[in-house]
């Protein structure tokens, strides 16, 4: 009886193309190839000996293109929660999406603390500008002071001068409050209001610089009672150095908690 050589009766996947395949391609091999960057599936249609699937983008004579990929596929996605998808004009990557970056945010202490909060590491190299946005719904004021990058402990030092423009609505009062050679600074400068509104926003420049003293800007707004206060101003460190946080706390004593004290530190680049 005659014999019929049927050829393949089926597709054979050859993985990743060589040009030295043993057993050699030949008609309805599948090969993977990556050409200018991009990764797709070609088949055989004729036996193709050393030739590439495609060269320069295009299809060469002994095979066909059954799936094209993609010129930037997403990058790995573990370990990067929080990025966004971005481009330098050629490749694609995980990295900051839009303007500022969320670096930290939370809660006061559980159980509640009147020695309050102190944010560590939250200002590196990594951005020149920083945000320290906090609330605290308690009838007292905020206390503040810089965290020194070389040990991480609270600069304490009667070093901090700092100015304040302060307007009271409904007590009608408008006036200035400032003080030099002070051991900490005002977050917000008068008594807010348990469960009430409160915001204050501290705005730096490269805190973690050691050449240049740290300063930063300082607005508050928030109600006592039935009168509302807003206060804009700063505070400059007198020597220059390195700080890596902030601590904060309740003037009197009260206690900074889970309850009453939210934040959250935001970072951008240059």
């Amino acid at each position: 009886m005659a014999t019929i050589d049927l050829g393949k009766i089926k597709q054979v996947w050859r993985g990743t193309w060589s040009n030295s395949p043993n057993p050699a391609y030949s008609v309805d091999d599948l090969v993977e190839y990556t050409d200018t960057g991009v990764t797709s599936t070609y088949i055989a249609v004729s036996t193709p000996g050393s030739q590439v699937p495609s060269s320069g983008g295009s299809v060469q004579s002994n095979w066909n293109l059954v799936a094209k990929g993609t010129a930037d596929p997403i990058p790995q996605q573990s370990g990067n929660a929080g990025k966004a998808l971005v481009t330098d004009g050629s490749a694609v990557s995980w990295g900051d999406g839009g303007a500022w970056t969320k670096i930290a945010g939370g809660v006061g202490p559980n159980p509640g603390s009147s020695a309050g909060i102190q944010l560590t590491n939250i200002f590196s190299d990594s951005y020149k500008f920083y945000k320290v946005l906090f609330s605290f719904r308690q009838d007292d004021w905020t206390r503040i002071r810089f965290i020194k990058a070389s040990d991480n402990n609270p600069q304490s030092a009667a070093n901090y001068t700092w100015s304040i423009w302060h307007t009271q609505i409904n007590a009608d009062t408008y006036n200035h409050q400032g003080s030099n050679n002070q051991t900490d600074f005002p977050g917000n400068y008068w008594n807010a209001t348990d469960s009430g509104y409160c915001l204050t926003e501290l705005t730096f420049f490269h805190p973690y610089a050691s050449s240049v003293k740290t300063g930063c800007s300082i607005v508050a707004t928030f109600n006592e009672g039935a009168t509302f206060h807003a206060h804009h101003g700063g505070v400059v460190y007198g020597n220059a150095e390195s700080h890596s946080g902030v601590e904060i706390w309740g003037s009197a004593g009260d206690i900074l908690s889970s309850t009453n004290f939210n934040y959250i530190v935001l970072g951008a680049k240059v």
